[in-house]
């Protein structure tokens, strides 16, 4: 899945392509901690077994090799935690004259993260109409977005949202506003601005 554009963005929000409402929109990814103390395999690593087979990292994988995985009954190395039932190890082997081969680590430890899942939220705002109002208390329904980012840069974002509540402020002899939080249903899409509609 790929992901939108990250950040905040203020600009014009539609639902269901009624009213104008004015509003930002935060599209953030979180990062996953990948850091280890195990060994990982040295991109640099090559060997060249007995029979003169050569043997190399290739990015992500052992091209002539072959692994297979066994069990290993407990020795002790493991201070108690397997319980006696012993535990894996996986082994090497050239595809062509099965010899074992061990192939090259770095030890641990060893720092570094991920992009995880993006998330994404919307607050629009607009006059405290009768439709709006009500659409604060519309819990569960779905509606589909779009939104016109004018700052930082122009940019449409659009998808299916839920209403998650809101607030009124404003009043005695101002204009009342309704602020509407959305919260995601589904994937948000984005593509340069789109400024006219066609139906």
């Amino acid at each position: 899945m790929r992901r939108p554009k990250l950040g905040t963005f203020h600009g014009t929000g539609w639902l269901n392509e009624g009213t104008p409402l004015s509003g930002t929109l935060k599209v953030w990814q979180e990062r996953i901690d990948i850091s280890t103390d195990l060994p990982k395999p040295d991109p640099a690593w090559t060997f060249v077994d007995t029979a003169g087979h050569f043997h190399a990292r290739s990015a992500d994988s052992y091209p002539t090799l072959r692994s297979k995985v066994v069990d290993m009954p407990c020795n002790g190395c493991c201070g108690g935690t397997c319980d006696g039932e012993g535990f894996s190890v996986t082994e090497w082997r050239c595809v062509l004259c099965a010899e074992q081969v061990h192939p090259g680590t770095i030890p641990g430890p060893h720092y570094g993260s991920m992009p995880g899942a993006y998330e994404w939220s919307v607050e629009l705002e607009g006059e405290a109409t009768p439709e709006l109002t009500a659409m604060m208390n519309t819990y569960g329904d779905r509606l589909m977005l779009r939104f016109n980012a004018t700052h930082p840069e122009p940019w449409t974002f659009f998808g299916v949202v839920g209403c998650n509540g809101g607030t009124i402020s404003g009043g005695v002899g101002g204009r009342i506003t309704a602020s509407v939080l959305l919260h995601p249903a589904g994937e948000l899409g984005d593509r340069p601005l789109v400024k006219e509609l066609t139906k």
